[in-house]
């Protein structure tokens, strides 16, 4: 059985400042993450990944990857960024 949330024990719109899910008649958004690039500034000093396509080049940017694997690699976000390394734009995922 659903109920609906009653909104007028907080600000609605606090819910929908940080979240691209809208709030909804018996919805919340519960989770929000983000997948980002990050590097060791030190070993780049002038030339610097700065996109998904230089993530995955190992020419350009040897060294190792950590990236999210297994069942929750499609949940984290690792197919996104692939598909945008690929350049797949993002409202097109």
């Amino acid at each position: 059985m659903l109920l609906p949330i009653d909104y007028g024990y907080f600000d609605k719109s606090d819910l929908e400042a940080f979240s691209p899910v809208k709030v909804g008649k018996f919805t919340v958004p519960a989770i929000v993450y983000s997948l980002f690039i990050a590097y060791d500034a030190s070993k780049f000093t002038s030339n610097a990944p700065n996109s998904w396509a230089d993530v995955w080049d190992v020419q350009k940017f040897a060294g190792r990857r950590s990236l999210m694997a297994g069942t929750w690699a499609s949940d984290g976000g690792t197919f996104e960024a692939a598909l945008m390394a690929d350049g797949v734009e993002p409202s097109k995922l």
